[in-house]
């Protein structure tokens, strides 16, 4: 999917992780800040695809901001469960 870019990447880890190391392309969207002030989602298309990860199986970030976007009305959710150090495991680009 992140190779075909038919979906957009969310990170939902806080702005500190992110500006650590990302995956590529992925778009910042802290959890913790939507579940603040849900107008963050506002910026999204709400017909695109989203793919949402954090730091893995125990983080509690990134499902929690996919039921937030289902709540709003996002549709095209999926859910990396194990997250970054899947993705850095698998030696997949980062930035």
């Amino acid at each position: 999917m992140w190779k075909s870019k038919k979906a957009v990447i969310l990170d939902t880890r806080n702005k500190m992780q992110y500006d650590t190391e990302r995956i590529e392309g992925a778009q910042l969207l802290p959890s913790d800040d939507l579940q603040k002030n849900p107008g963050l989602a506002d910026g999204l298309d709400k017909e695109k695809e989203y793919v949402l990860y954090c730091n893995g199986v125990k983080c509690p970030r990134s499902p929690r901001a996919a039921l937030m976007l289902q709540h709003l009305g996002f549709k095209k959710l999926n859910w990396y469960r194990d997250g970054m150090p899947d993705w850095k495991s698998k030696g997949y680009p980062t930035e």
